[in-house]
Formats: C-alpha cells, sequence, structure tokens
C-alpha cells in the first residue's frame, strides 16, 4: 500500500498503488470527498438551493416581489406576501390540531341533515349514468355473470376438494390451484357446472393446456 495525501483535509492516508493509476482516491473519507451541501439564504428555509443562492420556491417569489430577505423583514397583514401562498410552514394553522370538542361540533353539524327532493335530483343529473357514464362497457355477456356467480365459486371448491388441492398433471399439492374445464366453457355451457367436467391444475400445467385463456386451438384435452 501506498501513503497518499488527502487533497481536502491534507490527512495521510493508505491506498492501493491500482487505485492510484485510475485517478481515484483522491479524499481520504466519504466526507472529504462529498461536496458541502449549499443551503438557500433565506433565514429559516432548509431547502437545496437551485444555483442562484435561493431554493426554487424563494426564486420564484424574489422575481415577483423583489427581494425576499426584505420582504420576511415584515409580519401580518404588513407583509406583501401576506396571504399570497399560506401553503405549509406558511399556513398558521400548520402543526396544530383540532380539539375533540371542535370535531365533535363538525360532526353534529352534519349528523341527522337530510337532502331535499330537488338538491337529490341535482345530484343524479349531475352522475352520468348508464350509456352516458365513461365507464360504460356495454352490457356484459352472460358467461361473465354465471363466473361471478356463487355457484360457480362453489363447484370450484368442490372440484379441488375432490382432487384433494392435488395437480392432476404435475402433481403438485397445495399453492396456488385453478379449477380447470376439460371441456371449453364457451362450447359446452351445460356442463359448466358439472364436477365431471373440472379438474385441477396448477398455475404452470393449467396455461400448458389447449383450453387455456382465449386461445383459438379449439383441441379438447382428456376427452
Amino acid at each position: 500500500m501506498i501513503k497518499k495525501t488527502c487533497e481536502k483535509c491534507f490527512k495521510e492516508f493508505l491506498t492501493y498503488a491500482c487505485y492510484i493509476k485510475r485517478g481515484q482516491m483522491k479524499y481520504c473519507s466519504r466526507k472529504c470527498g462529498t461536496p458541502e451541501r449549499q443551503y438557500c439564504t433565506v433565514s429559516g428555509c432548509s431547502k437545496r438551493i437551485n444555483g442562484h443562492g435561493l431554493c426554487n420556491i424563494h426564486a420564484r417569489r424574489n422575481r415577483k416581489y423583489g427581494d425576499v430577505n426584505f420582504v420576511y423583514s415584515f409580519k401580518g397583514s404588513n407583509n406583501p406576501m401576506f396571504g399570497a401562498n399560506r401553503s405549509g410552514r406558511l399556513n398558521p394553522f400548520f402543526g396544530k390540531k383540532h380539539s375533540k370538542e371542535t370535531i365533535l361540533r363538525f360532526s353534529n353539524t352534519l349528523t341527522g341533515r337530510k337532502l331535499s327532493e330537488e338538491h337529490k335530483a341535482k345530484i343524479r343529473l349531475g352522475v352520468p349514468r348508464g350509456e352516458n357514464s365513461p365507464h360504460w362497457k356495454g352490457k356484459q355477456k352472460p358467461r361473465y355473470k354465471v363466473r361471478d356467480a356463487y355457484g360457480h365459486r362453489l363447484w370450484a371448491l368442490k372440484v379441488k376438494q375432490r382432487d384433494n388441492f392435488t395437480c392432476q398433471i404435475c402433481g403438485q399439492v397445495g399453492g396456488i390451484l385453478h379449477s380447470d374445464h376439460i371441456k371449453k366453457y364457451a362450447l359446452y355451457p351445460e356442463l359448466r357446472l358439472d364436477l365431471l367436467n373440472g379438474r385441477t391444475l396448477c398455475i404452470s400445467c393449467h396455461r400448458k393446456t389447449d383450453n387455456y385463456g382465449n386461445r383459438k386451438n379449439k383441441v379438447l384435452v382428456n376427452e
């Protein structure tokens, strides 16, 4: 190892010759190698500067109101920035909380309030429904309603219980299992809830079947 002098604090430290050849290890520690952070010159502000001696917020205010430090020398309504931006620490309620009595008073003012029929009618007119709604996707096909029905979920559970929660192809026990229709769901609507038309498969085996998802291949597996 070779001795080298830190370029900032001039302290000697040991390093390898290969680092010196690469132009590395100019400083003795990370503290010396990290440039000093420069903060906004406005008193009470702890934000990093943007290259003009001010943070982004005070730079915008400086362009609008002039010298920010001069503006901050005024307080209350005498300040030309009074009411300009009262968000964050400039808000007089910053760091405070409503008392329990105040919260209870707010709640009591709305409790038991009934809307008039005219008000309800305006709400109905303001909210688009049906075909006028931006979320309208058209009338759902009946098969989607069947899949979401309680009978279909019960069929899937009974198929897994019959197969003892075991994949019928690879033998995986437990985990994420699917109840697969042996004959295609869309082509045989009369066999959708038939237990003999179901089998338990894991995810990887289910994806390898010919009737998985929206595949156009109509070859049936294990008919």
